[in-house]
């Protein structure tokens, strides 16, 4: 009988954790949002608060969702887990892209370095789902290729029988 850790990890698998990581962080940041923004992420932030409506409460929330799409993804067969790892990557892209936008502007200096950092997990993701459809897709092919090893080997055990 299996714990129940080992039974999750061999559902969620290596790029599931990646994801549920990813969600769980993302549910933390947004939370900070809404409960205590910094002054910083809100001086970074104000091309995206700039836009009528979208405070950075509406942010906050905007994060909180993500982490949780990104968590039910990681729940997904491997060939649905873009479910997850969409809104896993695109919150940090736009949050990215309003650093960079904030610092072009000359509301907050810091905005390049800010925001070529929140690109950085977008990145990691993407090398960890590559990763894992490779490491896949060799195990598939070495499955196959064991199988159709035996079939030789029987083929050739029946021709020496006969």
């Amino acid at each position: 009988m299996h714990s129940p850790a080992r039974h999750l990890s061999r559902r969620l698998g290596l790029l599931g954790a990646g994801l549920t990581a990813v969600g769980t962080l993302w549910i933390n940041w947004g939370i900070g949002l809404v409960a205590d923004p910094r002054y910083g992420t809100v001086r970074g932030a104000a091309a995206l608060t700039a836009i009528p409506g979208l405070t950075i409460a509406i942010w906050g929330w905007a994060w909180i969702c993500s982490g949780i799409l990104s968590i039910a993804g990681a729940c997904l067969p491997n060939r649905r887990t873009w479910i997850g790892l969409i809104p896993a990557a695109a919150m940090p892209c736009i949050w990215a892209f309003a650093y960079v936008l904030a610092r072009l502007a000359g509301e907050f200096p810091q905005g390049f370095n800010s925001g070529f950092t929140w690109l950085a997990s977008p990145i990691l993701l993407a090398l960890l789902a590559t990763a894992v459809r490779r490491w896949t897709a060799e195990i598939a092919r070495r499955h196959r290729l064991e199988k159709e090893v035996e079939r030789l080997r029987l083929t050739i055990a029946e021709s020496e029988d006969a």
